[in-house]
């Protein structure tokens, strides 16, 4: 598909800081946020950001479109009663405040099974790059080799393996193609077996060399490495597993302060993501009931904050002038205040073409509302003819 690229008007604030770095140790690395101001500070930035990335994509066309409207206006009404918080969440992918709640949830559900297991290994696999018309494809086959994989291991070779699996997808803007790929953490030392069945099933994803942009050196594009205490590595494999399952934005490489918002990519890899696990468990760690529940975000959440002012009011979303909530005095609720000299730079074109799913599912969706049009004529012309009606007409003229 050849996609026209062009640069939309560019939009100022923002700047991305460095992330902190996880623990090593898995004892450490999963806590939920603090609920204090301070925590309150860094959802308020979360949205700032959500709403600069999703705010391109609601004037895209795309089968996601409602989606994308739950994810703008997640959490953009705030209901204070004393030291407790009340908002909504929309639980969706693009949306930064959902992500890390998930995120810290996913991690403290799976940090004590996975000390259970013993000795871990991080396994990376990944195909050739695809276009975007390949990219659904491509996610629905990769999901059935690796279970595949997983059920051969186990059954034919006896291999009691557990772990957790994380299917993620980069776009390469200058070959404009998507690389879907896998990353495995699990017990035993089976990461070359997961390999070699791996290649039999894709055999142009040979054990190739690649250039790794963030070490700055050749590594192998299939790998398997120890997780252990005494890695340096630790941390950066534990964050491939659990962070977001595509990135948003991406630096600019000339300029410096410019993040750039690649919106059909985007799109594209959402909708291939759409009715997908993105992780998953399998072994032993299948059994834990109370972790599966962990990736699904309630749709209202409260939190008591322990230094905030006492009261009972409303707080609405300010995303054009402060990026803070706001009550009917106009006070402020965090007072976060974007960093300066950063600019989000779109770039639109084409999505890929509706697959067959998503046509059905546009159909399906067309004729439930179509019947709930019908329904609710069909009432009101009902009403009209009761004595009710006319009763109540006759008292309103």
């Amino acid at each position: 598909m050849t996609t026209k690229v062009r640069k939309s008007p560019v939009i100022p604030h923002c700047k991305v800081k460095n992330k902190k770095e996880f623990v090593p140790i898995l004892d450490n690395i999963a806590r939920l946020p603090t609920d204090t101001l301070e925590s309150l500070s860094k959802r308020a930035r979360s949205k700032f950001y959500t709403q600069k990335i999703v705010t391109p994509l609601l004037y895209f066309q795309s089968p996601l479109h409602k989606t994308y409207e739950r994810t703008f206006h997640c959490g953009s009404q705030i209901t204070q009663k004393g030291n407790k918080l009340i908002s909504k969440y929309c639980n969706g992918r693009l949306c930064h405040v959902c992500n890390r709640i998930r995120t810290a949830k996913m991690m403290g559900g799976y940090i004590e099974p996975l000390k259970q297991l013993g000795k871990l290994y991080f396994t990376t696999l990944t195909i050739k790059n695809v276009s975007a018309e390949e990219l659904h494809e491509t996610i629905n086959k990769m999901l059935k080799d690796m279970a595949n994989i997983i059920r051969v291991l186990r059954e034919k070779r006896k291999i009691e393996i557990s772990g957790i699996r994380k299917i993620e997808i980069t776009y390469n803007a200058k070959a404009n193609t998507y690389h879907p790929h896998f990353h495995l953490l699990h017990n035993t030392d089976s990461g070359n077996m997961i390999i070699d069945e791996w290649i039999i099933r894709n055999p142009t994803s040979a054990k190739k060399m690649g250039w790794d942009t963030r070490l700055k050196k050749m590594v192998p594009i299939q790998l398997s490495i120890p997780v252990t205490k005494e890695n340096d590595d630790d941390k950066k494999y534990l964050n491939e597993l659990f962070k977001y399952a595509s990135k948003f934005v991406v630096k600019d490489d000339k300029e410096r302060g410019i993040l750039n918002v690649y919106v059909p990519a985007l799109d594209n890899i959402m909708r291939s993501l759409h009715t997908k696990r993105t992780m998953q468990c399998f072994g032993k760690i299948r059994k834990i009931k109370s972790v599966e529940d962990l990736s699904e975000i309630n749709e209202l959440l409260s939190q008591e904050i322990d230094n905030i002012q006492y009261a009972n009011k409303e707080w609405e979303w300010d995303g054009k002038e402060v990026f803070d909530w706001k009550d009917y005095d106009g006070n402020r609720l965090t007072n976060y205040k974007p960093p300066d000299g950063l600019t989000f730079q779109y770039f639109i074109g084409d999505s890929a073409p509706y697959t067959e799913i998503e046509k059905k599912r546009i159909a399906r969706q067309e004729k439930i509302m179509e019947e709930k049009h019908k329904k609710r004529n069909e009432w009101f012309t009902l009403l009209k003819e009761t004595k009710f009606f006319n009763g109540l007409d006759k008292n309103l003229n």
